[in-house]
């Protein structure tokens, strides 16, 4: 029977405030941003509809404030308590964890996806994503098949089996972004895949000539990126850019540029060209009877270049340069 909504009961939204939410494809964010405006913006009403833990309620209200739907808040951490350590498991411990039918069948699927028998430090670690991460025993198999996966693509070995930590380490960084459902799970996944079919296409565009996948840092910034929805266009020209200013690639100085570019609202090539402009500079004094010199033509990467290049010294200006290359300006 459908619901007959009166008007007390309909809740109304900007259309701005939707279109930033659906680019932004967050959908803790959403739901965060629902239960503010159900609540008339009281942050604690709308904290005790979700009843989220910490981590997860501030990760989705730091996308909130990037978005500039709610005010940023400096002082904010990310957990009103500090993160405690997983428990150290006795013997006993786990002599009644393999008395739980759901953790002995756990422990059976886990033993034969990594293709070994476990040792009592393996059951510990397993019992910890179990027991201390809380998270349910289909999502525990997902991350363990993902970090295998992972770690065969990144290695070129498709025999290789991770180490239980390295297990441990993935579920405690899923639990950290809050993804602690199966279904939660399937979602990053989905994301995942989405990063892994452009991520080639990225990393060839910023100088890597060997067919790889992205390691550490780089997949940060690589999923960021695509996340974000940066153009190739855009993506080609911060790497020029970044090559033309210090003379070799810095993942950390090229995601700076592209987050300037963000923040000014430039989401193509042609609007950095057309408002990034360098400022006019004061015509110079031509002695009389001295001939003009024609302005010889450039490369049209490197026009593109220039064109940024008087917003880059302000910005150098503040930036550290950690790859040893001081500011890299040029004479």
């Amino acid at each position: 029977m459908p619901v007959l909504l009166l008007p007390t009961d309909v809740v109304s939204l900007s259309s701005q405030a939707v279109n930033r939410l659906l680019e932004a494809d967050n959908g803790d964010a959403s739901l965060l941003y629902l239960a503010l405006v159900m609540s008339g913006g009281d942050e604690d009403k709308a904290t005790e509809k979700l009843r989220w833990s910490g981590d997860r309620l501030y990760l989705a209200r730091e996308k909130l404030a990037s978005l500039d739907l709610v005010t940023k808040t400096p002082k904010l951490e990310p957990s009103k308590k500090p993160a405690e350590a997983p428990p150290e498991y006795t013997r006993t411990d786990m002599a009644s964890a393999l008395e739980e039918s759901e953790f002995k069948g756990l422990l059976m699927e886990m033993e034969r996806l990594m293709g070994r028998i476990f040792t009592e430090a393996d059951m510990k670690k397993l019992y910890t994503i179990y027991d201390f991460y809380n998270l349910p025993a289909e999502l525990i198999l997902t991350i363990a098949n993902y970090t295998i996966q992972e770690e065969r693509k990144s290695r070129k070995n498709q025999s290789y089996v991770p180490m239980m930590s390295r297990v441990l380490k993935e579920a405690r960084k899923w639990k950290q972004q809050g993804i602690d459902t199966a279904d939660r799970g399937e979602e990053y996944l989905r994301k995942q895949e989405k990063v892994s079919q452009r991520e080639w296409e990225i990393l060839s565009t910023v100088g890597v000539q060997e067919r790889r996948a992205a390691v550490g840092r780089e997949r940060t910034y690589v999923t960021r990126w695509i996340e974000t929805g940066y153009s190739m266009d855009l993506i080609r020209l911060a790497y020029e850019t970044t090559i033309f200013r210090i003379t070799n690639m810095s993942w950390e100085y090229m995601d700076s540029i592209l987050r300037r570019w963000e923040l000014a609202g430039y989401r193509t090539v042609e609007e950095v060209q057309l408002y990034d402009k360098p400022q006019e500079k004061a015509p110079r004094t031509v002695e009389p009877g001295a001939g003009a010199k024609k302005t010889q033509g450039t490369q049209p990467s490197q026009e593109r270049i220039r064109k940024a290049d008087d917003w880059m010294d302000a910005f150098l200006d503040d930036t550290k340069d950690k790859n040893g290359q001081g500011d890299g300006k040029k004479e």
